[in-house]
């Protein structure tokens, strides 16, 4: 299970525990579902067979260039990142 202040994802192989702890957190702290493939800014997709997972943050990145990207001088450009894209860690 992965919390975060007020963010929770549980993952598992028996779904009835998952729904178990679920249940009892609903109960105590009366939480609701939301998209999981999409929290904190960070999208995470699974592969089709369920062995790897890509988490990106597209989405956020570009929501916040939106607001702040007014005070960045130079509006476009290219920034070399450390490693190339699409490395497996």
């Amino acid at each position: 299970m992965s919390v975060h202040t007020d963010d929770c994802q549980l993952i598992g192989d028996d779904e009835e525990d998952l729904k178990y702890i679920r249940d009892k957190f609903a109960e105590k702290y009366g939480i609701k579902d939301c998209n999981p493939e999409d929290m904190l800014g960070v999208k995470m997709e699974l592969s089709k067979d369920g062995t790897e997972m890509e988490l990106t943050q597209t989405a956020y990145i570009e929501q916040m260039y939106a607001k702040f990207g007014k005070y960045f001088k130079a509006k476009e450009r290219q920034v070399e990142l450390p490693m190339p894209d699409k490395t497996f860690i």
